[in-house]
């Protein structure tokens, strides 16, 4: 495995890692699902 899968790997588990300790704070949480919906309903309105 070369450097770069490494990197990739890492960079995923410390990502994921990060984003479940965030949503353990309550303001975060709500930001963190804000944006997720605002998301969904772009998609969404782009499809229709």
């Amino acid at each position: 495995m070369n450097k770069v899968m490494i990197g990739i790997i890492l960079g995923a588990i410390l990502g994921a890692l990060d984003g479940m300790t965030a949503w353990f704070t309550p303001a975060v949480r709500a930001g963190m699902w804000g944006s997720y919906s605002d998301r969904l309903s772009r998609a969404s309105s782009r499809a229709s």
